[in-house]
């Protein structure tokens, strides 16, 4: 696999994630969205097991090697230029993604350099999260995360974000690597930070995560039905679908990109918070008694009917 200056090539943490690129692409009939490509390895992979794949990077120079692979190996690929925050919702059936994991000096990643290629921030998990995000948007319900990233960014919280934007996570493989150069260069803080015990002198663990979108509830299903019912047709149903997984990554997109950094970040706001919360907990619940009610007393929910507001002001 050709690998120019500058881009990742294919490592442990490549092939680890091939392995379980294999054992999901049983059904070859899948649209696939690898996040970040670097030399495109995991995108050939995809596409010679059948998959329609597209994959993104920042790096241009990326693009162009993902591009030149899938040529030399002869496999149709849509390879572009796209920051993850711009990807909009594709209804993917699968993302893959070996993001940059390694814990660095500087809270942000580089913005150029070959060190972007494997500088995570300073927990190793700022473009680690960016893909969870990510994910929860592009990919289509039932829809599958395959990710992989070493132990010192912390399992659990991988988990638990993931588990917070609608997946149901495990751990399906875990294999003990030796450490690479970089992660060698930066032993000592590593260890100054606790994200290395003194007892590991030359390895490090890598996790590969599965991560399955759960499908929308029995009950917005039977709403989806409706719409056919009713003649809406399939178009509308499917935009109603859409819409009701949007507002779940939007309500979870506010709760930890904005309510939590603001809490983190803002002394004394607790309280505004919560008071939000239940203000809207508690319209919600009015407005679900309501509408019910003037259904089965043949009421408008409207203020003021629309037989009534039609009629001109201050006439009989």
């Amino acid at each position: 696999m050709l690998a120019l200056p500058g881009v990742y090539a294919p490592q442990h943490d490549t092939h680890l994630l091939m392995r379980a690129v294999g054992r999901e692409l049983a059904d070859p009939c899948k649209r696939v969205l690898e996040l970040g490509t670097g030399s495109g390895a995991l995108a050939v992979h995809a596409a010679r097991l059948g998959a329609r794949v597209t994959a993104v990077d920042i790096s241009r120079r990326a693009v162009l090697c993902a591009g030149l692979n899938a040529a030399l190996h002869r496999r149709r690929i849509t390879v572009r230029y796209r920051d993850l925050s711009t990807l909009d919702r594709g209804g993917y059936d699968l993302v893959i993604s070996n993001p940059p994991y390694v814990p660095a000096p500087a809270a942000l990643p580089p913005v150029r350099g070959k060190a972007r290629t494997w500088d995570g921030g300073l927990d190793g998990r700022a473009v680690v999260d960016q893909v969870c995000m990510t994910a929860a948007t592009v990919l289509g319900s039932g829809g599958t995360l395959l990710m992989v990233h070493s132990a010192m960014c912390r399992v659990d919280i991988t988990i638990d974000a993931l588990h917070s934007l609608g997946f149901d996570t495990q751990v399906i493989d875990r294999e003990l690597v030796p450490l690479g150069p970089v992660m060698r260069s930066r032993l000592l803080r590593l260890r100054d930070r606790g994200l290395m015990d003194d007892e590991q002198q030359d390895k490090e663990e890598l996790v590969v995560f599965r991560a399955r979108r759960r499908r929308l509830s029995s009950g917005f299903r039977r709403l989806a039905k409706a719409t056919r019912r009713t003649g809406a047709g399939p178009a509308a149903a499917r935009s109603y679908e859409e819409h009701v997984e949007a507002d779940a990554v939007r309500e979870q997109v506010v709760r930890h990109e904005v309510v939590e950094p603001l809490l983190a970040t803002e002394p004394g706001p607790e309280i505004d918070v919560a008071f939000g919360i239940h203000a809207t907990g508690l319209l919600e619940d009015r407005l679900c008694e309501f509408l019910p009610a003037g259904r089965r007393t043949d009421r408008s929910a409207l203020r003021i009917p629309l037989a009534t507001a039609a009629q001109p002001q201050g006439r009989p």
